[in-house]
């Protein structure tokens, strides 16, 4: 009975002594590279030099969160279009070839507000008033009689025969007391020529003095300021300033016809022209309030000197 027991006894002392403990505190069996009864899987991540979800993608070859979009080659916001080839807001239109506001129209030519050329013909003197105060006069260019409308070829009042074909201003004198609707001598005058017999000679062939046949409308071609600038100087009209010769009555109409007494009240001729300043007692007979006469005894339209009128309004 005792060497069975003793048998028992070496067997179970060379089995614990053989047997090792890991540094897990599990049991190891000889060779066998197992770990027993640890709970972990044989081989499970020994040696892989990695510890798991360590952030980094295998072989991306590029950080996360760059900041660099993949061959954009420039940075977003940047603010440039690609190839644009101008800076933006340049202010310059490309190939424009004008700088801009320059204020100068291409090719024009010519400068604004260059008036007439320096050739136009328009000269002034200065004559003297029946009072001895000085008197601009602008004349005309020289030309045919027939087309300017004074017989000595020159106009003083209503210088523009472009805007003026048909009326002019004509200077010049007359000896005595006449009347503004004689029958022209057909004899040439005019301050470029000397005195006249009768008014009417102041006008070239085929011209009369405004308002010889008595019509107002012939006169009523120009308006009341055209009327008083008409030019340095006086010119009279053959009609006298009122319909009537009681009170200050006036014919409006387009037919209407007036007289051309030599004395009396209203007698005394319509005037144009910068020195015809004065108002009569009856101001609207050809114009409303804006008919002017030159002032006188010896200014009554049948019966004038040149004292104080000097030119007459030749019409054709």
């Amino acid at each position: 009975m005792r060497r069975p027991l003793l048998l028992v006894l070496l067997v179970a002392f060379a089995f614990g002594c053989d047997d090792t403990t890991n540094s897990d505190g599990g049991l190891t069996s000889p060779d066998s590279g197992v770990v027993v009864d640890t709970g972990v899987a044989v081989d499970a991540g020994v040696d892989s030099g990695v510890e798991p979800d360590s952030g980094v993608v295998a072989d991306s070859g590029v950080e996360r969160d760059s900041g660099v979009e993949p061959d954009g080659g420039v940075e977003s916001d940047s603010g440039v279009e690609p190839d644009s080839g101008v800076e933006p807001d340049s202010g310059v239109e490309p190939d424009s070839g004008i700088e801009p506001d320059s204020g100068v129209e291409p090719d024009s030519g010519i400068p604004p507000d260059a008036g007439p050329p320096p050739d136009a013909g328009f000269t002034d003197e200065v004559i003297t008033d029946e009072n001895g105060n000085p008197v601009v006069i602008t004349n005309g260019p020289p030309g045919d009689p027939v087309n300017v409308g004074c017989a000595d070829g020159q106009r003083e009042g209503l210088v523009d025969d472009s805007v003026y074909p048909d009326m002019a201003g004509c200077l010049g004198t007359w000896g005595g007391t006449v009347s503004l609707r004689d029958v022209a001598t057909s004899t040439a005058c005019g301050d470029d020529l000397g005195a006249c017999t009768v008014p009417a000679d102041l006008c070239a062939p085929s011209w009369h003095i405004c308002g010889t046949s008595g019509l107002v409308e012939e006169v009523r071609q120009l308006g009341a300021t055209e009327c008083e600038n008409a030019g340095g100087g006086r010119y009279v009209t053959a009609i006298s300033h009122c319909e009537t010769q009681s009170g200050c009555q006036y014919d409006t109409s387009t037919t209407a016809v007036y007289a051309c007494w030599n004395n009396g009240w209203c007698s005394e001729p319509v005037c144009c022209g910068q020195q015809c300043l004065t108002f009569g007692a009856c101001p609207g007979g050809v114009w409303p309030g804006a008919t002017h006469i030159p002032v006188g005894t010896d200014q009554g339209c049948g019966a004038i000197t040149s004292r104080r009128a000097g030119g007459v309004l030749c019409c054709r």
